[in-house]
C-alpha cells in the first residue's frame, strides 16, 4: 500500500463516508486488502454475497437487510463476487441493494469485469 492509505480510509469511515472497491482480485486477495487498508476492523460485520442465481442472492439480499436498521451507517461492509454483482444489478434488486450499501462502511466489489466496473459507476453515480 502506498504511504496514508490505511489513515486516509480509516479518517472516510469515520467521517461516515462509503468507502467503494472494483477489483478484479479474487475475495480472499480483496478482504485482507480491506483489513490492511483499515477499510474495516475485526470488530466489523462483513456480509459476503457470493450467489451464483437470481434467487440466491435474492435471499442473501433479503437475509442482510433483514439483519440491518436502515437510515445510517453501521460497522458493517458488503463483500460482493462479480456473479452476485450482476444479479444485485436487475431492475428487481438494485434499489434494495443501494440501501443496503448506504448502511455500510464498505462496499468491496471483486471479480468483477470492466464492464461490470463500468456499470456500477455510473449506477451509483445518478
Amino acid at each position: 500500500l502506498q504511504d496514508k492509505v490505511p489513515e486516509v480510509l480509516s479518517s472516510f469511515r469515520a467521517a461516515g463516508i462509503v468507502v467503494w472497491v472494483l477489483t478484479g482480485d479474487k475475495q480472499e486477495t480483496a478482504v485482507s486488502i480491506g483489513y490492511s487498508s483499515q477499510m474495516y476492523s475485526r470488530d466489523t460485520n462483513l456480509h459476503c454475497f457470493k450467489t451464483t442465481t437470481l434467487e440466491s442472492t435474492r435471499q442473501r439480499l433479503n437475509e442482510i437487510m433483514e439483519y440491518t436498521p436502515t437510515g445510517q451507517v453501521h460497522k458493517q461492509a458488503l463483500i460482493i463476487n462479480g456473479c452476485s454483482v450482476e444479479h444485485l444489478m436487475t431492475q428487481e434488486l438494485r434499489k434494495d441493494f443501494l440501501a443496503l450499501c448506504q448502511t455500510c462502511q464498505t462496499v468491496i466489489c471483486c471479480r468483477v469485469t470492466p464492464l461490470q466496473k463500468s456499470f456500477l459507476v455510473s449506477v451509483i453515480r445518478s
